[in-house]
């Protein structure tokens, strides 16, 4: 639709047409963008241990489906797309194109998977550090935590007030 409506067909309401003016084939004015996908890499190591990656448990499609921490194997429930608006990010599920956000407002509430909105709540601000980045939900001020620090496949990944622990942190591979 062109005049700003919605596109409502096959459930997305997400997506706004826009009616852009045309550029020749040689135009500089046009800017094409990728979308990489990361997969969510823990920062916490210990010897004989593996890292930990965000994971959407069993590979699951639906609403509502936790994130956990699990090895990396490489199927799309691990990768995620980082989805910038303004200063900060949706992370976007590529298994199943949902957002990234916690269970509820609350501290200790898990990450989930669930239908992209536009909800406050689905917007995340990604801090750098030279031992990875603090994923910080904008609504709650929650980080992103991977329980305890445990490094036990299957670690429930919450979010919980920043104190500065490598649990908190993550690597972004681009994959």
């Amino acid at each position: 639709l062109l005049g700003g409506g919605l596109f409502t067909e096959f459930d997305c309401t997400n997506v706004r047409n826009t009616a852009w003016s045309a550029y020749g084939k040689t135009s500089s004015g046009i800017a094409y963008y990728r979308m990489y996908k990361y997969a969510v890499r823990s920062a916490v190591t210990r010897a004989g241990y593996s890292n930990l990656y965000f994971d959407v448990t069993n590979g699951a499609t639906s609403s509502g489906a936790y994130l956990l921490g699990w090895t990396y194997h490489g199927a799309t429930n691990q990768l995620f797309s980082f989805v910038q608006y303004g200063s900060e990010y949706r992370i976007i599920a590529r298994n199943s194109g949902m957002c990234v956000q916690p269970q509820s407002n609350y501290q200790g509430a898990r990450l989930v998977q669930k239908k992209c909105t536009n909800a406050a709540i689905e917007k995340w601000q990604r801090i750098y550090t030279s031992s990875g980045y603090i994923l910080k939900n904008s609504t709650t001020s929650l980080v992103a935590d991977l329980n305890n620090g445990s490094l036990s496949p299957g670690t429930t990944i919450l979010v919980w007030g920043g104190h500065n622990g490598i649990n908190q942190r993550w690597w972004l591979d681009r994959k």
